[in-house]
């Protein structure tokens, strides 16, 4: 009797145990599904703001700072480079969400080259590029600007500046003040033409000049070419003289289409491209890093005295 009593009671207790584990399992189930169901709504939540994130049907391409062909970073500030930008009008020519291209302008130019391999990527872009020049778009950023379907100015905007320099140093004077003697030694006539240890030549002068000269007719006839129909060569020969010019004035000769905000600019890009309601900016841009977002803002007005003045005065400049 007392053994089938206890046969009994570990029957019972074998089956609470049973139940007990039933249970645990059942929350332990539970706990999976809605772990699995709360990912999946956070999966999906993150998709949609990363969806959101990337909508926009006007690509907003910032064309700011001195143009180089690389950008570069310092205490100083930096520069935009040209490959950087190229890369980011493909990028929003090649993207489906995108209609038109607002290519925004605060820059006083800098190297011919970088400048007019960005004015090709504006020229080949499939989709309508409107450029807006905000405070400074001068020398070669109206290059590249002048490369777009349409251009849109400020009345107060700073344009033109249609030239090219070339600025060559000589501290020759300077070293021999304070006793310092450099010996230069060269295989090849002109090798050590733009020294600044020793005096242009006329003849190596002159040789400069015509460089400057074909990159000058060069740029005149690429803004013809870009701006055909709208500026006329004598209206453009009597700007192209180095001068800066305001909105208004830009738009008496020929050298801008509007002159207006950039609300403007965008409404601009939503007639050209198609869009139907409320354009909506997504800017393309190439993010610096925090080194130069800490001492970009400290090093701004002096980068813009002593060291814009010494590093700009090398190479041919628009």
């Amino acid at each position: 009797m007392v053994a089938a009593l206890k046969t009994l009671a570990g029957e019972a207790m074998l089956r609470k145990k049973g139940l007990c584990d039933t249970h645990a399992g059942v929350y332990i189930l539970a706990a999976i599904i809605a772990v699995i169901v709360l990912g999946a709504v956070a999966v999906m939540a993150a998709l949609f703001m990363l969806g959101m994130a990337d909508y926009g049907n006007v690509a907003t391409v910032p064309l700011k700072g001195s143009i180089e062909s690389e950008s570069y970073e310092s205490y100083f500030g930096f520069s935009v480079g040209a490959r950087d930008v190229i890369k980011l009008i493909r990028e929003a020519d090649d993207d489906p969400m995108v209609s038109s291209i607002l290519l925004d302008i605060n820059s006083g130019g800098g190297s011919v080259v970088a400048s007019k391999e960005i004015a090709r990527a504006v020229r080949e872009a499939e989709k309508p590029v409107v450029a807006y020049v905000g405070d400074v778009g001068a020398s070669g950023a109206y290059y590249v600007a002048a490369a777009a379907d349409e251009i849109v100015a400020d009345e107060d905007s700073l344009t033109g500046s249609i030239g090219v320099i070339a600025q060559v140093d000589n501290y020759q004077g300077l070293m021999e003040k304070i006793g310092y003697n450099t010996t230069i030694i060269y295989e090849g006539e002109f090798k050590a033409m733009g020294s600044p240890f020793k005096e242009l030549t006329d003849t190596e002068e002159s040789m400069l000049r015509g460089i400057v000269q074909d990159a000058f007719q060069n740029f005149k006839r690429n803004v013809l070419l870009f701006r055909e129909g709208r500026i006329t060569a004598a209206a453009l020969d009597s700007v192209a003289d180095g001068r800066v010019i305001n909105g208004r004035a830009a738009l008496a000769v020929g050298l801008v289409d509007y002159v207006g905000s950039r609300d403007l600019a965008l409404e601009r890009c939503k007639a050209l491209g198609g869009i139907e309601g409320e354009p909506v900016e997504r800017e393309f841009v190439k993010h610096p890093s925090p080194f130069s977002e800490m001492f970009t803002v400290m090093g701004r007005a002096f980068a813009e005295g002593v060291f814009s003045s010494a590093s700009e005065r090398s190479g041919v400049r628009a």
